[in-house]
């Protein structure tokens, strides 16, 4: 299976780097109106391919597939633990103003809690089917 115009094939799935800046909420309409959602990585391959694609691009620091819940740990867009994690050291904190993932260009494309409400470019993704 191919992945739609715009779109790059990494590792097992179809990836989306968007051009421009939203909030998180934004950010997934954007996605789920592509036809996919906000990208969850799922093993450090994955991560590593994503994170090379954004170092190439210059997006900064984009959102990814997490999300704080009541209980205060992040949970995927699908609202499952993440079966894979690679949070930044000290990361996630500020439990009250940072409930959103994103992904670090400078960190060896480690993770990072950020508040929803700020502006930045996201990574999109379809699963291939096998």
């Amino acid at each position: 299976m191919s992945c739609p115009a715009g779109w790059m094939n990494l590792v097992s799935s179809c990836f989306y780097f968007s051009t421009n800046k939203a909030i998180w909420s934004q950010a997934r309409a954007s996605c789920r109106k592509l036809g996919g959602d906000l990208a969850v990585l799922s093993n450090h391959k994955e991560n590593n391919a994503v994170w090379n694609i954004v170092k190439q691009k210059q997006l900064g620091n984009p959102f990814i597939g997490l999300v704080r819940n009541q209980d205060k740990k992040f949970y995927t867009v699908q609202g499952v633990k993440p079966s894979y994690i690679n949070w930044y050291s000290g990361e996630p904190n500020n439990p009250h103003l940072e409930q959103c993932g994103q992904l670090l260009i400078h960190h060896n494309g480690q993770w990072n809690d950020v508040s929803c409400n700020s502006k930045y470019h996201f990574i999109c993704q379809i699963q291939l089917i096998k």
